[in-house]
């Protein structure tokens, strides 16, 4: 991954695209489906439980909230919070990096994303 550069931690340099990885994938039990679990639980801010969705599990727009919503029916609906961490939940994840273009493999879990001015951008800094 020497060539790929995170979007959240970088910036563009000259020659490079954004490309976007993204894929189906499970949240199974582990710190980080505790940690949503507390989360869910205790924070009466749905935006800020979609931010750590985001952010730590890499979901994409969609599944930032339709996953801590899934989980939440599980728990009102009677599942205890045991059961809720032994069952797989389905989501999409999504990763952004700056790379050259022949980087980015050849597989349908790559594309491209369009960077409108990015020479202008580049040309300023």
């Amino acid at each position: 991954m020497e060539h790929f550069f995170e979007v959240k931690n970088n910036s563009p340099k000259k020659g490079q695209v954004m490309a976007r990885y993204s894929a189906m994938a499970e949240l199974v039990a582990g710190d980080d489906k505790l940690e949503l679990i507390k989360i869910i639980k205790t924070s009466d801010f749905p935006l800020s439980i979609a931010q750590f969705v985001k952010q730590v599990l890499h979901s994409d727009e969609l599944d930032s909230y339709r996953l801590p919503q899934r989980i939440s029916e599980d728990l009102l609906s009677g599942m205890t919070e045991e059961e809720v961490m032994e069952k797989p939940y389905r989501y999409k994840i999504e990763l952004f990096y700056y790379v050259e273009p022949q980087y980015i493999p050849d597989d349908p879990h790559w594309n491209t994303v369009a960077l409108l001015n990015l020479d202008k951008f580049l040309s300023v800094n």
